[in-house]
């Protein structure tokens, strides 16, 4: 996995960025007669255990905002988000409102929100 592909598959999450370098690194050390270069077929394995780990982290996220009964607030951001790469601080805040199905208190969006940011 090449840096480029590492951060375009990463979306541009510094967490996937990390896992992404860090999949072929494991490759390394797990066949210490490969020297410290890859052949194509083991950076294809290490983009598929990079791709295994994120689908995992998306897997048990979506849960637990599903247990939370937070997935409309995260539908609602992500239209949001279409076709922008930020939202300021009151987009994002309309963008909770609208998945909590009304113009809720501002505690509750405030909470709501920092759950969404871990």
């Amino acid at each position: 996995m090449a840096i480029d592909d590492a951060v375009a598959a990463s979306h541009g999450y510094p967490y996937f960025v990390q896992r992404g370098g860090d999949a072929p690194c494991r490759r390394i050390v797990a066949s210490p007669e490969a020297g410290r270069r890859l052949a194509s077929a083991a950076m294809e394995a290490a983009r598929d255990d990079f791709d295994r780990e994120k689908n995992q982290y998306y897997r048990l996220r979506y849960r637990e905002l599903e247990m939370l009964r937070l997935l409309p607030v995260a539908r609602a951001a992500a239209e949001a988000f279409e076709g922008r790469e930020r939202l300021d601080g009151s987009q994002l805040e309309a963008a909770i409102r609208r998945g909590l199905g009304d113009e809720d208190s501002a505690k509750r969006v405030a909470t709501t929100r920092e759950t969404l940011d871990r």
